[in-house]
């Protein structure tokens, strides 16, 4: 039976397994989150500083959460404790299998993640899998809010058959697989939902707020073989296919037997059933691609694709395509629903083969230009920084309509 009203636990870094009884005065270390029983309504707080795996480096869930399970109204909370910075960090830990993950959670559910961060988990040398930030699976209506996930060798955070959770001002950035085996630097993806089309992750309801993907060697956002509904708002996606070096010089790979990474921005299906005439499985909107050596925002069709619905995004210097959404022989084209996007300074702009009943009052329908000077700033210089105090995004002027545009107001109401 639940408590009354929720209990509050400590933990803190350097503390010895099994010591302490979870006080501010005496907190526990990390791994006891493994065998504590966490009823809805607790707190654990994390105190600041850097935390250590104590598991051997052969063991693929280094932090292993199962079966926690808060309630709508009574959460359970693991959060940093005030403003202070816990860190799991892994700089001195060399993988000693395949696929290696800091964080596995598996059924938990309600559970809020606040102010944590995961650095430095490497991949394993041979090329033989990839590495993760967190990874979860069947973890249902939990909140991952002001994460910061980076320089992993590997994916920041994936999702399997895990519905309705939400990322919020979350960070993930500096993730390559540059070790792969037949597919180097194509491994790594910042937010993935991905599945193969023959097992598809079902994973639904879930949605991104206020995320930031950058320098990523795949994509930003990875739904390939996702089968289920997503909504991605006011996020930015950028510099994706790239790498920064020993001498942190930003790079594009090198391509080893054709393999380079994708980079793109938003990587929105296919599912692995063709959703023909089917409704919105994606809706993106307020979203910035900018950057990347690929696309901004593609659909990635080949044999089966989804309707999406795409709402004042803006599109800005990527390598190829700022919106790619054509079909390929033997799909039947569908209307996606493309309102008040912008797309500027990409190769190509739009490539799009469906109908045009809803693609309206974007920048490629005609009936207004679009220059540098409609823009406050094109400089994207800072919007990797740091950012607000309250956990949103940087507010700078890069991509802002000046107020002498032609595009302000050119739009329709959604």
């Amino acid at each position: 039976q639940a408590r009354a009203t929720g209990a509050t636990y400590y933990i803190a870094p350097n503390v010895a397994a099994g010591a302490g009884s979870g006080t501010l005065s005496d907190p526990w270390n990390l791994f006891k989150l493994e065998t504590l029983t966490l009823q809805p309504g607790d707190t654990v707080y994390l105190k600041g500083g850097d935390y250590r795996t104590i598991k051997p480096t052969n063991i693929y869930k280094q932090l292993d959460l199962q079966n926690i399970s808060g309630t709508e109204s009574n959460p359970i909370k693991i959060w940093a404790y005030q403003d202070e910075k816990p860190v799991f960090n892994f700089n001195n830990f060399t993988p000693g299998r395949d696929y290696i993950a800091a964080v596995y959670l598996t059924n938990v559910n309600y559970v809020h993640f606040k102010g944590l961060r995961i650095t430095r988990l490497k991949q394993f040398a041979d090329g033989s899998g990839i590495s993760y930030g967190i990874r979860g699976e069947y973890s249902n209506n939990n909140i991952f809010e002001q994460l910061e996930i980076d320089h992993i060798g590997g994916g920041g955070i994936t999702l399997w058959n895990s519905n309705n959770n939400l990322i919020k001002n979350t960070d993930v950035h500096h993730l390559d697989d540059r070790y792969s085996q037949g597919d180097n630097w194509g491994g790594a993806d910042g937010i993935a939902f991905s599945g193969p089309t023959s097992n598809p992750n079902q994973s639904t309801g879930n949605t991104l707020d206020g995320v930031r993907m950058w320098l990523v060697s795949d994509d930003g956002v990875d739904l390939f073989g996702h089968n289920g509904t997503i909504t991605i708002k006011n996020s930015w996606s950028f510099w994706n296919g790239y790498y920064q070096d020993d001498n942190m010089s930003l790079k594009q790979p090198a391509c080893t037997a054709g393999h380079c990474g994708n980079g793109g921005g938003f990587k929105l299906g296919p599912p692995g059933t063709d959703f023909t005439n089917q409704a919105p499985r994606r809706t993106i909107y307020n979203t910035l691609a900018f950057e990347n050596t690929s696309e901004g925002y593609n659909q990635n069709s080949v044999d089966t694709h989804v309707v999406s619905q795409m709402f004042n995004n803006t599109a800005y210097k990527n390598g190829t395509i700022g919106f790619q959404f054509q079909y390929y022989s033997g799909n039947t084209p569908m209307v996606h629903i493309f309102k008040n996007n912008i797309s500027y300074d990409n190769p190509e702009n739009i490539r799009y083969s469906g109908g045009a009943t809803n693609n309206i009052k974007n920048t490629w329908n005609g009936g207004v230009t679009v220059t540098n000077a409609d823009f406050q700033s094109i400089s994207s210089v800072g919007m990797d920084g740091p950012r607000q105090a309250s956990g949103d995004l940087p507010d700078l002027p890069f991509l802002k309509l000046a107020s002498s545009s032609d595009l302000i107001n050119f739009g329709v109401a959604i």
